[in-house]
């Protein structure tokens, strides 16, 4: 990726955080969409901040809960050994909770990824939404909207949801 469409990318989001963070309160949209996200974000984060750990249980809610802002009910991918997939997700999200993750090399998580999203119907729209509830922090949501302002703001045609994630926490270090 180019350096200075990502030095554009964070002048855009270091101005913007204030006012995103005046807007979150302000429940006067007129799209009732927006209007939704804008209801439940704060519900859905909350939810996944006050847990000390997450099981089974709650992973399966926040992918309700990311499923409530998608077009489509979730399928869960996995075709056998459904408990040990559903309890390896659980100990990678208690990780993506604490943050204790080495951001700088994603790729070390891949299998934890995919196993993920395999659980959010093998979406990595879904995927990055019970992320982005589970620690808001470290994981931005990743879909066509998002894409459609970065392309609007930064002129970036196309990012993998792990470019995105890693601009993002880079930018977000260095701010």
């Amino acid at each position: 990726m180019e350096k200075e469409k990502l030095t554009l990318l964070k002048s855009h989001i270091s101005k913007s955080i204030k006012s995103d963070r005046n807007k979150r309160s302000d429940y006067n949209i007129s799209d009732p969409r927006e209007l939704w996200y804008s209801l439940t974000r704060p519900i859905f984060i909350k939810y996944a901040q006050d847990l000390n750990t997450l099981n089974k249980t709650d992973l399966l809610y926040l992918t309700a809960f990311a499923y409530s802002w998608m077009p489509t009910v979730p399928k869960v991918g996995y075709l056998g050994e459904v408990d040990k997939k559903l309890n390896n997700a659980v100990l990678f999200v208690n990780k993506v909770k604490s943050g204790d993750m080495d951001m700088d090399n994603l790729e070390s998580y891949a299998e934890d990824f995919e196993n993920l999203r395999e659980l959010t119907n093998n979406s990595y729209v879904g995927m990055s939404k019970v992320l982005h509830f589970i620690n808001p922090e470290l994981f931005c949501i990743y879909d066509s909207r998002v894409l459609a302002k970065i392309k609007k703001i930064a002129g970036i045609k196309k990012m993998t949801f792990f470019e995105l994630t890693s601009s993002l926490y880079l930018i977000k270090k260095e701010l």
